[in-house]
């Protein structure tokens, strides 16, 4: 069976510390996983600026980018029975994901500090896949629920098993 995760859920594979990591463990046993190429790019972003410290520390934020490379390269979720499916990112995805973002501002824009807007682009791209695809959706955020609602897809709600 193959299912999609968003970011969060990714997060909550690769770090045994996370909140989430049991939820996603327990959920994702037996299933193929479809990660889009540009969900590893944001999740390589938010992991260097966060142990990075904004880029004060770059060698803790290298350090990490190396224990998720290395976690990805080994293979080392499938000792949780979990396979990995890198899907590239297409212009074709860029593209439809930017009318998303057009068509549905409240869903993929959001409203930063001093007035500012900002476009939840990698959350258009997955949520294009996610309609074309109609897999089931492991996904904790808000808009995404609301996107599958609206357009009739599956989704399993991430949570934190305490």
């Amino acid at each position: 069976m193959q299912a999609l995760v968003d970011t969060t859920g990714l997060w909550g594979l690769i770090f045994e510390d996370s909140k989430y990591h049991d939820y996603i463990i327990k959920n994702l046993e037996g299933k193929n996983v479809v990660v889009l190429s540009i969900q590893l790019l944001e999740l390589f972003i938010i992991v260097y600026r966060e142990f990075s410290e904004y880029g004060k520390k770059p060698q803790k934020g290298l350090k990490k980018l190396l224990e998720i490379l290395t976690f990805l390269t080994t293979r080392s979720f499938e000792k949780y029975n979990i396979k990995l499916n890198y899907q590239p990112t297409t212009s074709e995805n860029l593209m439809e994901a930017l009318f998303l973002i057009i068509e549905r501002p409240d869903l993929f824009q959001r409203r930063g500090p001093k007035e500012t807007m900002w476009l939840e682009f990698i959350d258009a791209v997955l949520a294009v896949f996610w309609r074309k695809t109609k897999m089931t959706l492991y996904t904790c955020d808000r808009n995404l629920i609301e996107f599958g609602r609206e357009n009739n897809l599956e989704y399993q709600l991430i949570k934190s098993i305490s």
